[in-house]
């Protein structure tokens, strides 16, 4: 009996120690995957839907490796915006929010119902550098 109280005893210890050695080994390799998916997926595929003429709200936002906006118009079309009218459109808005005209820097006119084609863009794009910032703060991401 007493070689079976010290057998128990002995398989109780190692089972143990393999659990914790595995958890750590999971929690230590776990987080460098992570971080790794979060680098390779820099861009974003974003759908706007016209909501009214000139209004516009982001319906859908997802991770990719390069950035891709589909225009949802208000005739049922929809159309993939180029990087050249991406770029165009945020240089725009960048520039209304530098002398105070843009949409997104006054609290009344957000209540008006939507927004311009340019804030969505611009709107979009700071929730994503945002997103990532808090990320990076909640997974101990120095970057």
């Amino acid at each position: 009996m007493k070689h079976l109280n010290t057998f128990s005893k002995t398989a109780t210890a190692s089972g143990l120690g393999l659990l914790l050695a595995t958890g750590l080994t999971g929690c230590i390799g776990g987080g460098s995957e992570t971080q790794q998916s979060q680098q390779q997926s820099s861009g974003a595929f974003v759908i706007i839907e016209e909501t009214a003429p000139g209004k516009y709200q982001v319906k859908d936002e997802f991770p990719a490796e390069e950035t891709r906006i589909v225009l949802k118009e208000l005739n049922g079309n929809e159309r993939v915006l180029t990087q050249e009218e991406m770029d165009q459109m945020m240089r725009e808005e960048s520039a209304k929010i530098d002398n105070g005209t843009s949409n997104l820097t006054n609290p009344q006119m957000q209540q008006q119902g939507g927004m311009g084609l340019g804030e969505a863009i611009l709107a979009s794009a700071a929730g994503a550098i945002i997103g990532s910032w808090i990320g990076s703060k909640l997974f101990g991401n120095q970057n």
